[in-house]
């Protein structure tokens, strides 16, 4: 098989896996080990596009000095995660470990595999599709889900058997259990797919400022698309969601981190 048609494929599993991965629920991840398939499949890609370049006898690396920032926060979060594990939680600081190498993985890759400016242009718009979805995602759960889960909670919350049925939780009265649940019902903050909702602030803030900026240069170059009109009903659209959701979340360093990727 040709190089780059290879070279093509790990461009392809890299996009599924950066899909994937918002899309899966996670809770506890650093407790449990939750999303342990990711790191192996992020490391299987390293190891594949490591063998595809010595394959071709090119080891050069695509790099530039922000690089060099973000490698190191790579390396202070490795060998605080190795001190952890020997003189804190072991576990825990293991597998929050591992993520990080996960993210550094695809952090490399991203950066070799999309270097040319097509390439990077349809990552873009896929994540930015993604962040619409995820958006999209947490706005019904304020409007409709939540509600509607308090309302089935209260119907249902002196039944412990229906509530079993209803929520696939033992949930006894005065549990610890019962009361994470009803915090959870109580918090109007959405989450989408993450554990917490900073969470998703923290996913749909980086977006949206990408998406501010691709708005500046279609603004600048309206040639910039065949159908400007379409093109900026998209951009307005995907702006408003992402928006909407980030104003719900609360997040206050969700806010402060757009504000400065804005003014950046």
């Amino acid at each position: 098989m040709h190089s780059s048609l290879l070279e093509r494929w790990l461009q392809g599993a890299t996009i599924c896996l950066l899909v994937a991965r918002p899309f899966t629920p996670g809770v506890a991840q650093a407790l449990h080990g939750q999303g342990a398939i990711y790191v192996v499949l992020w490391l299987l890609l390293v190891v594949a596009w490591l063998a595809l370049r010595l394959r071709n006898g090119d080891v050069r690396l695509h790099f530039a000095a922000v690089d060099v920032a973000v490698l190191l926060l790579f390396a202070w979060h490795t060998i605080a995660g190795c001190i952890a594990c020997w003189q804190a939680s072991p576990r825990p600081a293991l597998n929050a470990l591992w993520q990080w190498i996960a993210m550094a993985a695809s952090y490399l890759l991203v950066r070799q595999l999309f270097k040319y400016p097509r390439a990077g242009r349809t990552l873009v718009v896929v994540m930015i599709g993604v962040a619409t979805a995820m958006a999209a995602i947490g706005l019904e759960q304020y409007f409709i889900s939540t509600p509607a889960a308090r309302r089935a909670y209260d119907a249902t919350k002196d039944d412990v058997d229906a509530l079993y049925s209803m929520t696939g939780q033992w949930l006894p009265p005065g549990s610890p259990e019962r009361k994470r649940y009803e915090d959870r019902l109580g918090s109007d903050e959405p989450a989408a797919t993450f554990a917490l909702t900073n969470s998703l602030a923290g996913f749909l803030a980086p977006w949206l400022v990408v998406l501010a900026g691709i708005g500046v240069v279609h603004l600048q170059r309206s040639g910039g698309c065949e159908r400007p009109g379409r093109c900026g009903t998209v951009l307005v659209a995907s702006a408003v969601a992402l928006v909407a959701c980030l104003g719900l979340t609360k997040s206050r360093s969700g806010y402060l981190a757009t504000l400065i990727g804005l003014g950046l």
